[in-house]
C-alpha cells in the first residue's frame, strides 16, 4: 500500500522545529519577550508526538501488533544514535576526558551529550 503523503504535515512538522530551536536558544533568561516566546513555543514536542502518533495511525499500519513497527524504527534510530555516541566518545577522548566505560556508555545512551537524535523524519 502507497503511503498518502501529506504537505501540510512537512509545514506543521517545520513550525515544531523551529520553536524548539526557540526554546534552547531562550532558554536561561531572565525575562522579557525570551521568557515569552520560550512558553509560546512549548507546544513544539505535543505536536511532534501527536504528528508521529498521526503516522502511526495510517491505513496499512497493525497497531495490533507493535513488535515489526518497533523493530523498524529502531532500524532507523539506533544506527545514526550509535554513531553519534561513538563520535561524542572519541572526541571525549581526544580532549582529555575518556569514559571509564565507553562500550557501555554507547549502549545504554551514557555518551549522549545534547538531545541530538535523528528520528527518521524526512529533512524539512
Amino acid at each position: 500500500m502507497e503511503k498518502k503523503w501529506y504537505p501540510q504535515m512537512d509545514g506543521l512538522r517545520t513550525a515544531a522545529a523551529a520553536a524548539v530551536v526557540m526554546i534552547h536558544v531562550s532558554a536561561g533568561s531572565a525575562g522579557g519577550a525570551a521568557q515569552v516566546c520560550n512558553q509560546l513555543a512549548r507546544f513544539a514536542v505535543p505536536l511532534f508526538i501527536l504528528l508521529s502518533a498521526f503516522g502511526h495511525g495510517a491505513p496499512g499500519q497493525n497497531l495490533m501488533q507493535p513488535a515489526p513497527l518497533f523493530l523498524r524504527r529502531m532500524k532507523r534510530i539506533l544506527p545514526p544514535f550509535w554513531l553519534w555516541s561513538a563520535l561524542y566518545l572519541s572526541l571525549d577522548a581526544l580532549f582529555g576526558r575518556p569514559h571509564t566505560a565507553p562500550l557501555w556508555d554507547l549502549v545504554s545512551g551514557g555518551a549522549v551529550y545534547a538531545p541530538v537524535l535523528y528520528c527518521g523524519a524526512r529533512a524539512v
